[in-house]
């Protein structure tokens, strides 16, 4: 995987994630989903943040980059650096479908009384979730879009020579 290709991965994916995250949430009480109007605030303090400082990180690079600078592939020994890009977010992206089957089917109007997930469950399971991303996403998002400056820096450390 190219460091290009890692970029374009975790840009669209916390595109994709933060779009969802919000049609989702935004929806749902609407439609009978067993989310509360006022819970819905809370549960979105936990999970943008982390999308919107990956995009954040991303315009960053992309506004301040230079743009002569060389695209370089990453040493992916046994191709752990795309696992390691890829699996976190698609770990997030199902155990967050499997939460939310599950949130619904509990608290369902039909459920068994005592049997309902409560919002700080919810709160709980997805602060897990967004935690798995910070240990892992969050240091290849610092790497990838901090080779730009390093390389402008670099380059201009030569030129002056």
């Amino acid at each position: 995987m190219s460091i290009g290709e890692a970029r374009r991965f975790i840009i669209t994916a916390s595109l994709i994630a933060t779009g969802a995250t919000f049609v989702f949430f935004l929806i749902a009480p609407a439609v009978g989903y067993p989310l509360a109007w006022g819970d819905v605030p809370r549960v979105f303090e936990i999970i943008l943040p982390v999308f919107l400082s990956y995009l954040g990180a991303a315009t960053h690079f992309l506004f301040r980059a230079r743009h002569d600078t060389k695209d370089v592939e990453l040493r992916d020994p046994g191709g752990l650096v795309g696992v390691l890009i890829r699996g976190p977010l698609a770990v997030f992206g199902v155990g967050t479908a499997a939460l939310l089957f599950a949130f619904g089917f509990v608290n369902r109007s039909g459920a068994p009384n005592g049997s309902g997930m409560g919002v700080d469950e919810l709160s709980h399971f997805f602060t897990a979730l967004v935690g798995l991303l910070a240990v892992t996403t969050n240091a290849a998002v610092g790497y990838l879009f901090s080779l730009g400056d390093r390389q402008a820096r670099r380059s201009a450390q030569v030129d002056s020579l």
